[in-house]
């Protein structure tokens, strides 16, 4: 009988892997492309999942199989039920708090979740794109136009444009600015990406660490860097027009 749980117990611990190496992909690879998954903090959740799905699933299934046993279809019913409700649960949450869009407006960027457009105590007033329109992969940049004052235009999906190579380096800041606030990142950063002329800065709504966009001569993204507390985010916010 104890072989028999051994291998019950050995199968519900493969598959329950395989789901969570494909959850953790789409999770740290897609939806929190690094560095977003340090700044939203995702890993209290996930550990959840883990700890439910990869380890107590399993050892239920241990302790309940009996061969033969008149309810076991039953009990492991009702252990995948358990397993796949916290596993929706945990991805359900996941999936709203994701940094789905970069919305890059004038000289800053900010990350728009779905979960933040969708709270109505925001009072955004905003189209909320539905489950087909969003981006379901990594964090997309996109751009908004400089003309236009529209308040809370960083949340209006519907205006967003595709990257614009010119109005990226008309409004690009220059890594002058990292390298009078923290020259061992401006080091680091020339060192590490030679091509780097500028940057804009990234608001999040998870975190005070500031990210920074590099961006090459031609306007192009290099990369993100995280400056964690000397470089100072832009004062003028249009979340609060």
């Amino acid at each position: 009988m104890f072989k028999d749980k051994i291998t019950a117990f050995l199968i519900h611990f493969a598959i329950s892997a395989v789901l969570m190496l494909i959850a953790g992909f789409i999770t740290f690879y897609l939806w929190y492309a690094a560095p977003y998954f340090q700044l939203f903090d995702v890993k209290p959740i996930f550990l959840m999942m883990l700890g439910i799905d990869l380890i107590l699933g399993p050892l239920l299934t241990f302790i309940v199989y009996k061969k033969n046993k008149s309810t076991l279809k039953m009990d492991l019913a009702i252990i995948a039920a358990i397993q796949l409700a916290a596993f929706g649960w945990g991805m359900w949450n996941i999936a709203n708090a994701r940094p789905a869009w970069i919305a890059i407006y004038k000289d800053t960027a900010y990350t728009i979740s779905p979960a933040f457009l969708k709270n109505p105590d925001n009072n955004l007033k905003v189209v909320v794109p539905s489950v087909f329109e969003q981006n379901w992969g990594k964090p997309k940049l996109v751009m908004l136009p400089n003309n236009d004052n529209t308040p809370n235009i960083i949340y209006h999906t519907d205006k967003y444009l595709p990257l614009d190579s010119k109005m990226m380096v008309a409004n690009q800041l220059p890594l002058s600015q990292i390298a009078t606030a923290d020259k061992a990142l401006f080091t680091m950063v020339k060192t590490t990406y030679p091509t780097a002329v500028g940057y804009f800065p990234v608001i999040t709504e998870a975190s005070s660490d500031l990210p920074l966009i590099l961006i090459d001569l031609d306007g192009k993204p290099i990369s993100t860097v995280v400056a964690y507390s000397k470089v100072k985010a832009p004062s003028v916010n249009p979340k609060n027009n």
